[in-house]
């Protein structure tokens, strides 16, 4: 998906001066679409890029080009009869992982080949949602993450 977006990296940055926060309102993220649903309950920016995800109790997680004035919706995913209650990116930024808390496993999505795969925690843990939890590590080489929720899931992709 990230090859055929056009460009994402700011062209110009600027400086924020010592105990000084600038706010401005800007448009939606997701006013294009609204699709995610009327209960928001993810909103995550990209590591690296001018990206957003936004991701509701519709099941649908939606990624936008941020430029405050338009937010080019980039794609979206539905996850059928799986409302999202958590969704993170990777820190490679090349995935991003969803939870719920009607479920005990994770999906994660591959946005460079727009694969998705359902992801079981270790057996034994007595999982019964997938709500609530933070990426702490992701093991590439293994393909092995290592989420915090009320216990640590060990989640193998």
């Amino acid at each position: 998906m990230f090859q055929h977006c056009g460009n994402f990296l700011a062209s110009q940055s600027s400086v924020l001066r010592k105990g000084t926060i600038e706010v401005k309102r800007v448009c939606d993220l997701n006013h294009d679409t609204y699709v995610e649903g009327s209960i928001i309950k993810a909103v995550q920016f990209h590591p690296t890029a001018t990206v957003a995800l936004v991701a509701g109790l519709s099941g649908v997680v939606s990624l936008f080009q941020v430029d405050g004035k338009s937010n080019t919706k980039l794609h979206s995913v539905q996850f059928d009869r799986y409302p999202v209650r958590c969704a993170r990116f990777v820190p490679s930024g090349e995935q991003f992982i969803v939870g719920s808390q009607h479920h005990g496993f994770f999906h994660t999505y591959d946005m460079m080949a727009c694969r998705n795969v359902r992801a079981v925690p270790s057996q034994g843990l007595g999982i019964t949602n997938t709500k609530v939890y933070s990426l702490t590590l992701y093991n590439l080489i293994k393909k092995e993450m290592l989420l915090f929720g009320h216990v640590r899931y060990r989640v193998h992709t």
